[in-house]
């Protein structure tokens, strides 16, 4: 929580702006749900030509139909074309929308009447707006991030340079002047990369999370259970492997820093080296310092090689399941597991098509997880090492 507290500290002056984003990044998150819909349309209605894009979600997207009317048209349908010359087009066929198997007291059956190629059309054209817009949205997200990345770093790196020249020359005495100059440099640009990729991914994967568990929760609770299964088992692993990463990376940035002041102390006395010829006793002391930032590094970065093949593990078995599932039950197949009953034919091939979709929507920001946890990691400590210099009390000049 360091890190959070050290960016709203700082982002004074820039919270409007990170509101903004918060707000641009939901309306991403929006459109790229949206955008998955006609995946669902398309099979659903050329499958059952009552199961219109208005039947989702129990005919709560009723307010279709006034839209997709405007779709049933010969242009798209020639066989909607008027039987005489100048008369009114021919209207598709009715049918009802589809009722659950399990729902016991069914409500009256709602008919619908969009032509299969109006709703292809419709689809096609509500994939091409979101997508369209998911694609603007994620650009003016990227830009609003990078803008506030930059003005803060340069705003810590002013702050932190002007802190150093006021403290005392006593307290110089005791720091390595390289380390102070990879807090100034490397470890701010730790944050601007957290501030650039690793808090837009965050909030996007929180968001996604969110929303497509509650669409695919009112299109089937059962089968949702069985796409989520494998979420406590990452988020559980996530967490064990972020401690240990996080460690890792503390490690790895203060042995960056040890290289760094190695390489500006022997810089800065080369004529005294080069007198004394302790050229080869130095380089091996310079070197001792890269391998042991070597070894620091690979222990982090193989802890993040470790734990993304796991998590890819997990997705595969996951998709598997909602694939096998789905199939069974849109093949008229009842499916019983425990608790879970998805009668047969309550899963058709478009909700299982739309469901595939957004488990890929849904697993790939918790494959992120382990590049958001070495981000974090990393700027956690970069945060950590620069509020260590500027909570020291500058040198009071009588």
């Amino acid at each position: 929580m360091l890190v959070f507290k050290f960016l709203f500290r700082n982002l004074k002056g820039y919270r409007l702006l990170v509101v903004l984003a918060i707000f641009v990044t939901i309306l991403q998150v929006g459109s790229d749900i949206a955008a998955a819909f006609p995946l669902k349309f398309i099979p659903s209605k050329v499958s059952n030509t009552g199961n219109d894009p208005a039947c989702t979600f129990d005919s709560h997207f009723s307010f279709l139909n006034p839209i997709l009317d405007k779709f049933d048209i010969p242009l798209f349908d020639p066989t909607l074309a008027p039987l005489t010359p100048g008369g009114p087009n021919q209207t598709p066929p009715i049918a009802p929308c589809p009722v659950s198997p399990s729902d016991t007291n069914p409500p009256p059956p709602i008919y619908t009447h969009h032509s299969v190629n109006g709703v292809i059309v419709f689809s096609i054209l509500v994939l091409i707006i979101f997508g369209t817009l998911s694609a603007f949205l994620a650009y003016l997200d990227l830009y609003i991030a990078a803008y506030i990345a930059q003005n803060l770093t340069a705003r810590l790196r002013n702050q932190l340079f002007e802190h150093l020249q006021r403290l005392s020359l006593d307290w110089h005495g005791k720091q390595k002047k390289g380390d102070l100059v990879q807090r100034i440099t490397g470890n701010i640009a730790d944050i601007e990369k957290l501030v650039t990729d690793g808090l837009v991914d965050l909030l996007a994967a929180v968001l996604t999370l969110a929303g497509i568990a509650s669409v695919m929760l009112l299109l089937s609770p059962p089968y949702t259970l069985i796409a989520l299964t494998i979420v406590p088992a990452l988020f559980m692993i996530t967490l064990g492997y972020t401690k240990s990463i996080k460690a890792a990376a503390k490690k790895a940035a203060r042995a960056t820093g040890q290289v760094s002041d190695v390489a500006t102390e022997d810089i800065n006395a080369l004529t005294v080296i080069k007198v004394f010829t302790r050229e080869e006793k130095e380089a091996l002391r310079f070197g001792e310092h890269v391998d042991k930032n070597r070894r620091a590094g690979l222990r982090a970065g193989g802890l993040a090689a470790q734990f993304a093949p796991i998590v890819s593990l997990l997705v595969i078995l996951g998709t598997a399941a909602v694939l096998g599932v789905g199939g069974l039950v849109a093949n008229n197949n009842n499916f019983n597991l425990g608790f879970i009953t998805i009668p047969a034919l309550s899963v058709d091939i478009g909700t299982l098509i739309l469901f595939l979709t957004f488990l890929k929507l849904l697993y790939q920001p918790i494959r992120d997880l382990s590049k958001l946890a070495t981000l974090f990691s990393t700027a956690g400590s970069g945060a950590e090492r620069i509020q260590e210099v500027l909570d020291q009390a500058p040198e009071v000049l009588e």
